[in-house]
């Protein structure tokens, strides 16, 4: 899959069911080739679309919520990705998935 493919995919599931929330990560699945990819994706107030990907689970806060260090990537105005480098946060419901 292309950058171009990609970013396209992505654009069109965060945008349908309408509008999407601004600075809010969303999970993103779509299938390509019989393979299903699960992202998860923001559309920031300001800039490009933003992806990351987790990589592993690093620890249980005292919340019990669970901390993932991400690879965090952003789509650039060409349409082609840009690695941010690295990102500790807290693991999305698994409810909140766009299909």
């Amino acid at each position: 899959m292309t950058e171009q493919e990609l970013y396209n995919a992505i654009d069109k599931e965060l945008f349908k069911t309408g509008s999407s929330k601004l600075n809010v990560w969303q999970f993103v699945k779509f299938e390509k080739a019989g393979k299903t990819i699960v992202l998860e994706a923001m559309l920031p107030s300001r800039g490009n679309i933003k992806v990351r990907k987790p990589i592993k689970k690093q620890r249980v806060n005292c919340d019990n919520q669970e901390i993932w260090l991400y690879n965090l990537m952003r789509f650039t105005k060409k349409k082609t990705l840009v690695d941010e480098g690295f990102l500790e946060d807290i693991r999305l419901d698994q409810q909140g998935i766009l299909v």
